[in-house]
C-alpha cells in the first residue's frame, strides 16, 4: 500500500475526530465567557447569559463559563471556510450551523424574557413620608370594610416597621381582602418594611384562585375561592401593577393548593440554588411531591441553575414508580387521590 495514500487517510481520520471533538461546547471552553452567578440564568429550558448588557441563548459548560450561540455559530463559520474540507465534515458543520441557528431563533425569545423577572417593581414617588390624601394604617389592616366597594381605590400610609411579621397574605398581584395591605405592599415591591411607605390599592371581585409565591423576602400564601380581593395601583401611571412573569415559588412548594382543578396548567420559577425535596413517582407524581424536585427528576431544570416550569394536574393514580434520575431518587407509592405532570 502507498505510504502517503495511509498517511492521508490517517490525517483525514484524526481531522475528522478532532473536528468533532471541538465543536462539543465543553471541549472548546477556551471561547466560553467567565460570567457572574448572577449573569446566568436558565429558563423554560434555554440557557442565557448576561453579555455586553444583553441576555443571551447559549450553554453553561462544566467549567462554568458561558458559550454564547452566536459565538458557536462565527466558529462553525470559521471552520466552514477552511479550505480541503472533506464532504462529510463539511456536512456536518452545516447540520451544527443550522442547529445552532435555530437555537438562537427559538431561545432568543426566552431569554430576552428575563430582565423583567429581574426587574424590581418601580418605587413609589415618596417613601416614607405620607402623601397627600394617605390614611395612614397599622400593618395589621386589611381591606375586608371596603371589599363590597368593587373599583374603589383607597390610598394608604404604611408607617417603618422592620421587626413586623412576614405572614398575613394570600395571592400574587391580586390578593384576598383579608390580606395585610402593608405586607402585601412589600411583596409587591413597592416598598420595604424598614422604610414603610405608601400604597394605593383598587378593590377588585373575588377569584376562584390566588396564587402564592416568594418576592422581596415574603412569602404570600395559596388560597382557594374568597369573595373579595384587591390590587396595587402606581402611584404614577394609575394602572393596575399586574406582573407578566410567573410566580417564584420555593423547592418544598408541591401541587396540594391546585389538586383538584384537573387538567388546568400552572406557570412557576423555581429559584436557583435549590435542595431536593421528597418527590412521588416517575413522570406523574402525587400532587405532595415538590414541583421543583420533580422538574429536576424529570430532566427540566437543576438544583443550581432552577428555572421556569409548567405543570399540568391529572386525577390520581393507583400507583406510582420510583426511580432515579439526574441525581434525584423519587419514591413509590400506592393509590393517591392526585397527582401532576410537566408540560414541556
Amino acid at each position: 500500500m502507498n505510504k502517503l495514500k495511509v498517511s492521508n487517510e490517517i490525517f483525514s481520520f484524526l481531522f475528522s475526530v478532532c473536528t468533532t471533538l471541538f465543536f462539543s461546547v465543553d471541549a472548546f471552553a477556551a471561547s466560553g465567557l467567565q460570567l457572574g452567578a448572577n449573569e446566568l440564568v436558565a429558563l423554560s429550558g434555554a440557557q442565557c447569559g448576561l453579555v455586553k448588557g444583553k441576555w443571551i441563548p447559549g450553554s453553561i459548560l462544566k467549567n462554568g463559563k458561558f458559550y454564547s450561540y452566536s459565538q458557536q455559530k462565527k466558529d462553525v463559520n470559521k471552520q466552514l471556510r477552511k479550505k480541503g474540507l472533506k464532504s462529510a465534515t463539511k456536512k456536518r458543520l452545516q447540520s451544527k450551523l443550522k442547529a445552532v441557528s435555530k437555537k438562537i431563533k427559538k431561545q432568543n425569545a426566552i431569554c430576552s424574557r428575563v430582565p423583567a423577572l429581574l426587574r424590581p417593581t418601580p418605587t413609589p414617588i415618596s417613601i416614607a413620608t405620607p402623601l397627600p390624601g394617605a390614611q395612614q394604617i397599622a400593618w395589621s389592616a386589611d381591606a375586608t370594610d371596603v371589599r363590597t366597594n368593587i373599583g374603589g381605590e383607597y390610598l394608604y400610609f404604611c408607617p417603618s416597621n422592620p421587626a413586623g411579621t412576614d405572614t398575613g397574605i394570600y395571592g400574587t398581584d391580586v390578593y384576598t381582602s383579608d390580606s395585610e395591605i402593608c405586607l402585601a405592599a412589600v411583596h409587591a415591591g413597592l416598598f420595604n418594611k424598614s422604610s414603610g411607605g405608601n400604597a394605593k390599592i383598587r378593590i377588585k371581585a373575588g377569584q376562584s384562585l390566588y396564587i402564592g409565591s416568594v418576592r422581596n423576602g415574603i412569602e404570600s400564601n395559596f388560597y382557594g375561592p374568597y369573595v373579595g380581593s384587591y390590587v396595587f395601583i402606581d402611584l404614577v401611571t394609575g394602572q393596575e401593577l399586574i406582573s407578566n412573569t410567573p410566580p417564584i415559588i420555593k423547592w418544598s412548594m408541591s401541587a396540594y393548593p391546585v389538586y383538584t382543578l384537573i387538567d388546568q396548567q400552572f406557570t412557576f420559577i423555581c429559584p436557583s440554588g435549590g435542595v431536593a425535596n421528597s418527590i412521588w413517582g416517575t413522570d406523574i407524581y402525587t400532587y405532595d411531591s415538590s414541583i421543583c424536585t420533580a422538574a429536576v427528576h424529570v430532566g427540566l431544570i437543576s438544583l443550581q441553575n432552577g428555572g421556569e416550569v409548567t405543570i399540568r394536574i391529572r386525577p390520581g393514580q393507583s400507583s406510582y414508580i420510583a426511580s432515579t434520575r439526574h441525581g434525584i431518587t423519587s419514591s413509590s407509592y400506592g393509590p393517591w387521590s392526585g397527582s401532576f405532570i410537566f408540560v414541556q
